[in-house]
């Protein structure tokens, strides 16, 4: 790695897009307990500058895991040719956010 090279220093957050965001913050908060920092509704100039997609209009909820790392839900309300896809983990885009729990068995059961 050459003395110039960027350097990674720690993760932010972790987007992940829902079809619902009401109903994904019942999962995230309320069932897993995360807390929530915070929740926007943005469109205009501002969506398309932050996702890249013009047209965007975005939903979103920020939850905060007790280590500090963020959890971003982003509900796109536009634009309307955006898909749903039904992924399998070997499929390329999959992703998958592993927790840690002091006890797995009644995390199960209680999920």
């Amino acid at each position: 790695m050459s003395e110039t090279a960027l350097r990674i220093i720690g993760a932010d957050h972790t987007g992940i897009t829902v079809s619902n965001l009401e109903r994904s913050l019942v999962f995230w908060r309320d069932v897993l307990g995360f807390e929530l920092s915070h929740t926007a509704h943005q469109k205009g100039e501002l969506a398309r500058e932050i996702t890249g997609v013009e047209g965007a209009e975005i939903k979103l909820a920020v939850l905060k895991t007790p280590d500090g790392h963020k959890i971003e839900l982003l509900e796109y309300l536009a634009p309307a040719d955006r898909k749903r896809a039904n992924l399998r983990p070997c499929d390329v885009g999959s992703v998958h956010v592993a927790l840690l729990v002091d006890d797995l068995a009644d995390t199960h059961q209680r999920t």
